[in-house]
């Protein structure tokens, strides 16, 4: 990427950069576990808000994510991971053009 210079190519790589970071998080988590089946969903979650913050510098959001104790099998883990870095992905792309100010906040449950 330190090589494009259009800007469109360089967000198409970045998103596609966090997709990957969020499947990888999934199998990190499941091998830090005592349990190889299932990850605590809760601390998965955290963890990828986190990194998407850092990746979309969005030091100006405040986030609040409420996620119930739980712990997922890697089966439903990665597209439910997939499904909320795309949510959280849309949101600062797009609910804070030119570095507005701004409050996201999710529940994510688990039924």
């Amino acid at each position: 990427m330190g090589y494009i210079k259009d800007k469109n190519i360089i967000d198409i790589f970045s998103e596609s950069q966090n997709r990957i970071l969020s499947m990888a998080l999934v199998h990190e988590k499941l091998y830090q576990s005592s349990d190889l089946t299932n990850i605590d969903f809760k601390e998965y979650i955290n963890n990828l808000v986190s990194n998407l913050l850092q990746s979309y510098n969005a030091n100006n959001i405040k986030f609040n994510v409420n996620v119930e104790e739980i712990q997922l099998d890697i089966d439903l883990a990665i597209p439910a991971g997939l499904i909320i870095n795309e949510l959280i992905t849309n949101s600062l792309k797009y609910a804070f053009p030119d570095g507005m100010k701004g409050e996201i906040n999710y529940i994510i449950q688990v039924n």
